[in-house]
């Protein structure tokens, strides 16, 4: 009688064992399907990611493209052709470039063909827009190799030509320090540019609307904002929300040992640049800062790249020959008033008072240090350039004005070259200095230069350029560049008339193939 319930013991383990081999063959084809589902994702997240570094490649022609655009000295240096902008970008995991072609057009909007690359010693002059097509590549090999378009129109014109010296809104030719929210302002557009053949110390809400280009270093900190790019040979530091709209670009040109003081960028404590870094030695990007696209450090082309930073401080020559004052009158300057070294309020003070009522534009020549304060008032009724190389200096509430809506202009100059001998700056002086609400109508454009130091503060405004040896620029004050020159034979060096500069990007697109272009 027990046999058959023995038996139906077996029958149940056999059943468990059934289904034990049931649950555990269950099992495997899930692990085993969840593991090619892995595999999948994982491949899946690898082409990804190459797809987007290839992209990354891409855009990064593009703003390699609108910089060589910008920087091109003259008409028949524009980068032009297939293929003709190139590079390999040291990115991991995998290495990545991109291949830029740039086609010009005669007219904006485009309405015409393409024009053609000019031969040896040709030109572009006629080029206002351009078509740029940046391939971007990442991997190597037919199959491994995964690669993204872009293409950009963009709207180029002649830089503003100032003559063979002014270029610039602000120039220091031995440095240059910004702080507590002084701000230029561009004349056309982003061209707001500042020069200096020193270094640039950018901080405290300091705002640039144009280029920034430095033979030395620039540092940009406490909210420091320059809209357009910084190019550099010394190194580039950007800390405290610094914000750079295009490129940072350290060139370098001495080798990278340690420690190197030129061809490095450093990025910390939410910097920012909104479109590439190209340095000739390292980059370190920390502590939340960001760079929009490309990040290319040891980009061994920049050592030999002609950048905007070779160019010299003009010399202003005090007019005392015969030809000079000729130039003068030849501009229109036809009354001179030469030597007028009475500094009494019945001297010089009162030619220059007599602007109010004056019939030509008036050249003025003195060796007395000129002095304004205290609601001092100056009204123009015609163009006056004065020459002193005692400087100047104007404080609390000191204004000048045109006597109408009609724009003069004025010329506040401390020579360089005297009687065939350089000015010679002591503690700064003969300098300029503005401060405590000094102020410049919009109806005066205005250059100011000195070999010496030139310092402006504390709610000083004026519109047209800025030159001194070295420039601080402190306290609200706000410059409004409008392009100047000097009458021919009167001064030399600065900088060059023939450059271009990008205006605008009219658009940026991703494209499925280069057929697509």
């Amino acid at each position: 009688m027990e046999a058959p319930r023995q038996r139906c013991g077996d029958e149940q383990g056999l059943v468990a064992l059934a289904m034990a081999l049931a649950v555990s063959a269950v099992l495997f084809l899930t692990g085993l399907l969840a593991f090619q589902m892995a595999s999948k994702n994982q491949s899946e997240a690898s082409l990804r990611r190459i797809q987007a570094m290839a992209l990354d490649a891409a855009e990064g022609g593009l703003d390699r493209a609108y910089q060589s655009i910008q920087s091109s000295s003259t008409a028949n240096a524009l980068p032009c052709g297939t293929g003709v902008l190139s590079e390999s970008l040291s990115t991991s995991p995998a290495k990545s470039s991109y291949s830029v072609s740039i086609t010009y057009y005669a007219t904006f909007p485009v309405t015409t063909g393409t024009l053609t690359c000019p031969a040896a010693g040709g030109d572009l002059t006629s080029a206002q827009a351009a078509s740029v097509v940046s391939t971007g590549t990442t991997g190597t090999g037919t199959a491994q190799a995964t690669s993204q378009y872009m293409e950009a129109l963009v709207k180029i014109t002649p830089g503003t030509t100032t003559g063979s010296v002014f270029d610039q809104a602000i120039f220091s030719n031995l440095s240059m320090t910004g702080s507590n929210n002084p701000t230029i302002y561009g004349h056309n557009g982003d061209d707001g540019n500042l020069y200096t053949n020193g270094n640039v110390v950018c901080g405290n809400g300091f705002l640039v609307q144009g280029n920034v280009s430095a033979a030395g270093s620039f540092t940009g900190t406490n909210n420091c904002t320059v809209e357009g790019s910084v190019t550099t040979v010394g190194n580039i530091s950007l800390a405290n929300h610094t914000t750079i709209g295009g490129n940072a670009v350290s060139t370098g040109s001495a080798g990278c040992s340690s420690p190197s003081t030129q061809g490095n960028i450093t990025m910390t404590d939410n910097a920012s640049v909104a479109q590439s870094a190209y340095a000739y030695c390292s980059i370190t990007v920390g502590g939340a800062a960001t760079v929009g696209h490309s990040v290319v450090p040891n980009d061994s082309a920049l050592s030999s790249q002609v950048v905007q930073t070779s160019e010299t401080f003009p010399t202003v020559y005090w007019p005392d020959t015969a030809a000079q004052e000729a130039d003068w009158t030849g501009a229109g300057y036809t009354k001179q008033i030469l030597n007028d070294d009475n500094c009494a309020a019945s001297g010089v003070y009162q030619d220059i008072a007599n602007m109010s009522a004056a019939t030509a534009p008036t050249l003025i020549t003195t060796t007395c240090a000129l002095s304004w304060s205290g609601h001092s008032s100056i009204s123009l009724n015609q163009n006056l350039a004065i020459f002193s190389t005692g400087g100047f200096s104007m404080s609390n509430n000191t204004t000048w004005q045109s006597t109408s809506s009609a724009v003069r202009q004025l010329f506040l100059l401390v020579p360089s070259i005297v009687d065939s001998t350089a000015t010679t700056c002591s503690s700064g002086q003969p300098g300029i200095t503005f401060s405590n609400n000094t102020s410049f109508a919009s109806t005066l454009d205005v250059l100011d230069y000195t070999p010496c130091t030139l310092t402006i503060s504390n709610n000083s405004t004026g519109y047209g350029q800025v030159y001194g040896g070295t420039i601080n620029a402190t306290n609200l004050f706000t410059a409004h560049y409008v392009p100047m020159s000097l009458p021919g034979g009167t001064s030399t060096g600065g900088g060059e008339s023939a450059s271009y500069t990008l205006i605008a990007v009219v658009y940026e697109r991703q494209l499925s193939s280069l057929a697509a272009a």
